[in-house]
């Protein structure tokens, strides 16, 4: 589908999550198991949203391309950014939803991350958290903020893989995607 029409076709639909950020809480979090060919719909949401994936492949499609998201990396996706999301091997991690207003110092595009060790180990803390109310505690908050440094400090990684906008090309670039190892030729 070309690029205009993928993102025309997000113009209402609503993000399809039971829980929002709707009392002012800096982030929502929560542990993720995804099995292969789970697919989340086009949409967008007024947070930021980082992926952590512990194990497995996540591909997020963004219309112009795909991010591809392996074990031992965080993904970042900026607040209103049009976004599918596909399961090419199994994959489990955490699942953030950062309020808007924390994530000026993020890029304005999406990104994706090398974990480290560390930025794993806040991301096991703070998915423990019971729930995140509105108000932090000052631990939280202190917690939250080392979180949100080693994330900006992480260097991007180029995983990006840009989708032609021509329908044929396309699904072409979209078989090879889902089996990279396919052998055909060219003119096949």
């Amino acid at each position: 589908m070309p690029v205009t029409a993928w993102q025309s076709d997000c113009e209402n639909l609503a993000y399809p999550v039971e829980r929002r950020i709707r009392d002012g809480r800096a982030l929502l979090l929560h542990t993720h198991q995804r099995q292969l060919g789970d697919e989340k719909i086009l949409h967008r949401h007024p947070e930021g949203q980082i992926w952590a994936v512990q194990q497995g492949l996540v591909t997020a499609d963004l219309g112009s391309g795909s991010w591809i998201l392996p074990q031992g990396r965080i993904g970042w996706i900026p607040p209103g950014m049009p976004h599918a999301a596909s399961v090419v091997r199994a994959a489990s991690g955490w699942m953030a939803y950062l309020r808007a207003d924390l994530c000026a110092a993020f890029p304005a595009k999406p990104a994706v991350f090398a974990s480290t060790a560390f930025s794993q180990a806040l991301l096991e803390k703070i998915a423990r958290w019971d729930d995140v109310q509105a108000l932090l505690s000052g631990p939280q908050e202190r917690l939250l903020a080392v979180l949100l440094d080693e994330l900006m400090a992480s260097q991007a990684e180029p995983m990006y893989l840009p989708i032609p906008r021509h329908a044929g090309l396309r699904q072409i670039a979209m078989c090879l995607t889902e089996t990279p190892g396919d052998q055909r030729t060219v003119a096949e």
